[in-house]
């Protein structure tokens, strides 16, 4: 039974490298196969089951989880997690709300690693958006119920070492040829966001090579970039595909940071791509909705809560639109 296991992740790597649509029947049906044999699956199979659902954005799936949950129960008797795992761990983690075993699991990777040098900006990047997640989310949970991570008392320990991290490695990353523009730039826009929530500190983020950084990344610092790269980001926005824009909502929504820029300018490009949506997609697409419609709740943005409820109230992200006009002015057109 446990090649049976082994034979499942077999197929689902088949099905990742083929790039099959995450909507696909083929999928569920693997997902099902693995839970009814969780009890069997090994950390090290955890590991790479979570490796996949993540790639392939299969985290929110119905089925994923309570597979989740067992994965959650085996990897920390790992004795050592690979750095280039870690986020995809932390991330699946963060989307089913167990953000308990997150902070656990990152805090003892990232002390079983200490003496270890991190040579690879890839794998830097996930350990610096992996911290900027963690202190994203332990934010908002301190701000909703006053909760405290009691059983980690290096906390703030970890979030000043990464940053201390950064700041030796970035000039360094600079000045290397081989370093990709798109991973430095999200390293920059991951460290302006950890310093930004937990120093409150808005100094404008100058670098060129920022606009390499991930749309999600870099909408969570919009206060800090410049007037040229706010402008080529909003540029962007504005022709994301369907799935490239949800993609970025759903970013944003497992950070749970409060976020309010470019809110409006996301959804009114999810609701005017041309592309046809799945269920899943839809459904997805409302749960966002709804994520930012409660968050907005207790704010002062009355105005840009009324265009999402105006979207919210018109059903649109929930039909298989493949609509062709700017969605402007929501509030306004009524259910019929």
């Amino acid at each position: 039974m446990v090649n049976a296991v082994q034979s499942i992740l077999q197929s689902l790597g088949e099905l990742s490298k083929r790039k099959v649509k995450r909507s696909a029947r083929i999928w569920t049906t693997r997902i099902e196969e693995l839970v009814s044999r969780r009890e069997l699956i090994t950390s090290k199979q955890a590991v790479d089951i979570a490796k996949l659902l993540v790639q392939n954005q299969l985290e929110s799936h119905r089925k994923v989880h309570e597979l989740t949950c067992h994965i959650a129960q085996v990897v920390p008797t790992l004795e050592r997690i690979e750095t280039s795992d870690i986020y995809p761990l932390c991330y699946l983690l963060a989307a089913v709300d167990l953000d308990d075993v997150l902070y656990r699991l990152l805090d003892r990777h990232l002390h079983l690693s200490k003496e270890q040098c991190i040579h690879t900006p890839h794998d830097f990047c996930g350990i610096i958006k992996s911290v900027a997640l963690m202190s994203s989310r332990h934010k908002w949970r301190m701000k909703q119920t006053g909760y405290i991570t009691g059983d980690i008392p290096s906390f703030t320990e970890i979030v000043e070492n990464t940053i201390h991290e950064a700041n030796k490695k970035i000039p360094s990353y600079l000045h290397k040829s081989d370093t990709e523009s798109q991973t430095l730039g999200e390293i920059i826009a991951q460290k302006a966001f950890i310093e930004y929530i937990w120093h409150k500190n808005t100094e404008v983020v100058n670098a060129h090579v920022i606009n390499g950084a991930t749309i999600g990344a870099r909408v969570r610092i919009a206060q800090m970039l410049t007037p040229e790269a706010q402008s080529l980001l909003q540029n962007q926005i504005a022709a994301g595909s369907y799935q490239s824009t949800l993609s970025t909502l759903r970013e944003i929504q497992r950070m749970r940071y409060p976020q309010e820029c470019y809110l409006r300018d996301l959804y009114a490009r999810l609701c005017a791509t041309t592309g046809a949506s799945t269920y899943m997609c839809r459904q997805e697409a409302i749960d966002t909705l709804d994520h930012f419609i409660n968050m907005l709740k207790d704010t002062t943005q009355s105005s840009l809560l009324d265009y999402l409820k105006g979207i919210r109230r018109t059903d649109i992200l929930a039909s298989k639109h493949q609509a062709t006009h700017r969605w402007n002015y929501p509030i306004n057109i009524r259910k019929i």
